[in-house]
């Protein structure tokens, strides 16, 4: 356990950016409630009334979608510092996503009339609420990418490595060909993640496993053979991005 602990994820820039718009809103902003959450716990769910935004301080939580015959899609995986319910906390719809804590967590509240009361009165904060949201509207259709433009879910799990991957190298500025991605979430999560199930996800990672291409010990994923996976993803990476214009 001691192991696990020591272990430090990655912040890609986007999370950096949600991070110091977190440190303004608690120095300017009145919070109602700060509340300790156990993994489990539903912060909010698919459909509910909306009325603020809220603080993810401490853990992760799983922000997902649902449909009618009750498949549930994981939209991302939410981590400390993270504002979760932003959209749906600003106009009053409902919420469009549920977000269940997936480890236990602390969680601030934020009414959307304070909310409001600073996009008003502060222009910087604006600005990098308007950020923000760009950035969620990236990962989106980054995620939208995943599952539509990927015709099996080797495809789908390998893009996902290999997105992971390159998030690790940008917030680690090491090279590409040391990509080590800290994961420690279950295979039920990811296939939630890749639009699959447990058994398949189970048996394509013993398959990269076998071929070399990933090692994966405790919850550290080694990428071994960066341009195989790509190859099983059937796109080049320039970045974060896959340029679907050129398949390998």
């Amino acid at each position: 356990m001691a192991s696990k602990a020591a272990k430090v994820r990655p912040q890609p820039a986007a999370q950096i950016r949600c991070a110091s718009l977190v440190v303004k809103l608690r120095r300017s902003a009145k919070i109602k409630f700060t509340k300790q959450c156990r993994s489990g716990v539903f912060l909010f769910r698919e459909g509910e009334n909306a009325h603020g935004v809220y603080v993810l301080c401490k853990g992760r939580a799983k922000i997902s979608l649902s449909s009618s015959e009750g498949k549930t899609l994981a939209f991302r995986i939410a981590k400390a510092g993270d504002l979760l319910g932003l959209s749906a906390g600003l106009t009053a719809r409902p919420y469009e996503t549920t977000a269940e804590m997936i480890e236990d967590g602390l969680v601030e509240f934020i009414p959307r009339e304070v909310f409001w009361g600073l996009i008003r009165s502060q222009e910087p904060f604006t600005v990098q609420l308007l950020e923000l949201i760009t950035d969620e509207f990236f990962e989106f259709m980054e995620h939208a990418r995943l599952l539509l433009l990927s015709q099996s879910a080797a495809e789908k799990l390998a893009r996902l490595l290999v997105k992971w991957a390159d998030e690790s190298v940008e917030s680690c500025q090491c090279s590409s060909g040391c990509a080590r991605v800290v994961c420690d979430l279950t295979h039920d999560q990811i296939a939630e993640i890749v639009g699959s199930s447990r058994e398949t996800v189970s048996r394509l990672f013993g398959g990269f496993r076998r071929q070399n291409l990933i090692t994966w010990l405790d919850d550290e994923i080694h990428v071994e053979n960066r341009n195989a996976l790509e190859a099983v993803a059937k796109c080049r990476w320039m970045g974060n991005q896959p340029d679907l214009r050129n398949p390998t």
